[in-house]
C-alpha cells in the first residue's frame, strides 16, 4: 500500500480536498482554543525542533530514517489506542480515497463532456 499526500499522483494533481480538511480543522480548534492556543503549540515546536518543518526532516533523515520515524508513530498510536482504533483510521481513509476518486472522475457541473 502506498500512502501519500503528494498532489501529483492525486487524480487532477489537485490537493484542494486535504488543504479544505486542514483548514476546517483549523478553525474548529481555533473556535474551541483560541489564537492563544496556537501561539502555545507554535512555541513548543519551535523549542523542539519542528520549525524545520516534514520536509527539512527527510532531507536530514532520508527517505528511510523517516519512514522508520512514521513507524514508531504509529507503533505509539497503536499502543495507546489499540487495534480497533487504527482499524477505524483504516477504513476512514479507504473511504475517503474512493471519495476523492468518484470526485476527480465525475464531471464539472455546467461543463459540457467533450
Amino acid at each position: 500500500m502506498v500512502e501519500t499526500t503528494d498532489s501529483s499522483i492525486v487524480r487532477g494533481g489537485s490537493n484542494e480536498a486535504f488543504a479544505e480538511a486542514g483548514r476546517r480543522g483549523g478553525e474548529t480548534v481555533k473556535e474551541r482554543y483560541g489564537t492563544p492556543f496556537f501561539q502555545t503549540i507554535g512555541k513548543l515546536g519551535a523549542e523542539r525542533g519542528a520549525e524545520k518543518g516534514g520536509e527539512a526532516r527527510k532531507k536530514e533523515l532520508g527517505s528511510d530514517g523517516y519512514a522508520q520515524l512514521g513507524r514508531m508513530g504509529g507503533k505509539a498510536v497503536f499502543e495507546k489506542r489499540g487495534r480497533e482504533h487504527m482499524r477505524e483510521i483504516g477504513r476512514r481513509g479507504g473511504r475517503a480515497r474512493v471519495a476523492q476518486s468518484r470526485a476527480a472522475e465525475a464531471p464539472e457541473p455546467g461543463v459540457e463532456p467533450a
